[in-house]
Formats: structure tokens, sequence, C-alpha cells
């Protein structure tokens, strides 16, 4: 598997991933790839399948949406539609305020781009 940062979100390092059946976790940033976050938030619902955890101290909460269609342009100039995973998990914690010594909760938020589809079986697994 190759863990690949944000800047490699893109059409061509997914169709090269697929090429070649490299599987693949690939950070997506909340304003990367526009269309796919639009359709990820268009399929979610009560439905969503999702997991929920305890993990090294933090409350996790993770959805995700497989076969996301994303259309690009070959060398070409061709459209070609690749279908993408993307899972996002949102994490709350409590910590100590290092300027006040109060205890407050603490929220972070991942996404990613699986080069497999998500499933309950393994989620978890694969983000963290």
């Amino acid at each position: 598997m190759i863990l690949l940062d944000g800047l490699y979100s893109n059409g061509p390092v997914f169709e090269l991933c697929i090429q070649h059946d490299w599987d693949s976790m690939i950070v997506l940033k909340k304003k990367a790839l526009k269309s796919v976050w639009k359709a990820f938030n268009a399929q979610k619902g009560p439905d969503t399948p999702s997991y929920e955890a305890d993990w090294r101290g933090r409350k996790q909460k993770i959805t995700w949406v497989n076969h996301i269609p994303y259309t690009l342009k070959d060398a070409k100039g061709m459209k070609k539609t690749l279908f993408l995973n993307l899972v996002v998990c949102k994490e709350e914690w409590l910590a100590v305020n290092a300027d006040t010594t109060e205890i407050e909760a603490k929220f972070s938020r991942h996404a990613w781009i699986s080069g497999k589809p998500l499933t309950l079986k393994n989620v978890h697994e694969r983000c963290t």
C-alpha cells in the first residue's frame, strides 16, 4: 500500500494506482476535488455506513462512500471517469489547555481517497 499526501490527490495519480493495481490511501484536503466532495455529501445520509470506536483515547466516527464518479481528461484530452472511495474520520478527545490548564475538548477531521472499497471489516485498519 502506498500512502500519499494531499498534493497527490489528482486524476493522474489515481489512474496510475489503478493501472498498476497499487493499493493506496491518499489524503484529500477539504478544498480539493470539489466534485468528489459534492458527490460524497449528496450521497451521505442516515443510511451511510459508519464505524464508531474509541482508539488511543479518541472517539472516532468514520463514514465513507464507495464508487464516487470522478471525471478527468487524459493526455489526449478525452474525458475519462474513475470511481473513487472517500472516507472521512472525525475525532474528539480531551486535552489540557497549556495556557489555562483546563481540560477541553479537541476535534480533528481526516479524509482519504482509498484504493480499495471500504467496509465495516477494513475501514478502521485502513484509517488508523
